[in-house]
């Protein structure tokens, strides 16, 4: 089992969703984690990320 590497720092995200007793998880299908549960993630496009930001009422 091999993690692919970046020569350039990637954001990333992760999300905890918790509702009354519930906690949110989802099960992974890329790997090196492919079958597993976990919490929502993945890669942030940090242009994409910036737009958005840009444009959120404040």
């Amino acid at each position: 089992m091999s993690v692919q590497s970046s020569a350039h720092p990637v954001a990333s995200v992760l999300s905890v969703v918790v509702h009354d007793a519930n906690v949110l998880l989802v099960r992974r299908i890329n790997p090196p984690d492919a079958g597993k549960w976990g919490y929502p993630g993945g890669w942030v496009d940090p242009i994409l990320a910036a737009f958005r930001t840009a444009r959120a009422p404040t």
